[in-house]
């Protein structure tokens, strides 16, 4: 005897079928986007790319990767890239596989532990808890920065890591959160900072392709 499925059930299960096919390749657009509008911004001019509203649809460019390709360290730094992320690669699977072995295969006491503990790094990178902070002697890290990167142009030091090794001095004490001013900075970013670059776009696009076409007519400059 064939028993033979309503039609309101199979109806209901085409619809929930519908329904979770739809939500996962929305979520899956949803973690795309950013990655495919990082894409889509590399064919732009500088003044498409600040736009506003942004553009989807215009005259795209190769400018930034001939400007790229120009560089003469690109290969240096693509095999730096090549070599850190073959070397790191290597390094997390040997330790990875063999440290998955041991968990798959024995038992032991804080092994359920150890292993929500691993994989809460890849949710929260220890970093983010590693509260309270260390300051640095300079309270305008800004300006440090700065010269740090003119340190290392100038030659007063050969490299950026040394001129920061050099320049980058800890202060012993810890910085602890400061509630009121916490409200201060908070509020300023609310009223203020957060308006400005919004209310500057405009200006920063027209800017960036006066600053273009300038380049485009004086290559020698």
């Amino acid at each position: 005897m064939n028993y033979q499925i309503p039609a309101n059930v199979r109806l209901r299960k085409s619809f929930k079928s519908v329904i979770s096919f739809t939500l996962r390749w929305l979520i899956l657009a949803i973690f795309l986007f950013p990655i495919f509008w990082t894409i889509l911004s590399s064919f732009k001019t500088q003044a498409d790319l600040f736009a506003m509203p942004p553009k989807l649809f215009f005259a795209p460019t190769l400018r930034a990767y001939q400007e790229i390709m120009n560089m003469g360290r690109l290969r240096h730094y693509l095999a730096n890239s090549v070599i850190v992320s073959a070397v790191s690669v290597s390094i997390a699977m040997v330790l990875g596989l063999g440290a998955a072995y041991g968990l798959n295969r024995f038992t032991f006491r804080g092994k359920k532990d150890l292993s929500f503990w691993i994989i809460s790094t890849r949710m929260a990178p220890p970093v983010v808890a590693i509260i309270p902070f260390f300051c640095t002697h300079s309270q305008e890290a800004t300006a440090l920065g700065a010269g740090i990167l003119a340190a290392g142009a100038t030659g007063l030091h050969p490299d950026i890591r040394t001129a920061a090794q050099a320049m980058v001095h800890l202060d012993p004490a810890f910085f602890t959160p400061n509630p009121e001013k916490h409200a201060f900075y908070s509020q300023l970013y609310e009223d203020v900072y957060r308006h400005l670059f919004p209310a500057l776009r405009t200006y920063m696009a027209r800017l960036t392709e006066i600053m273009a076409d300038y380049e485009q007519t004086h290559p020698s400059d």
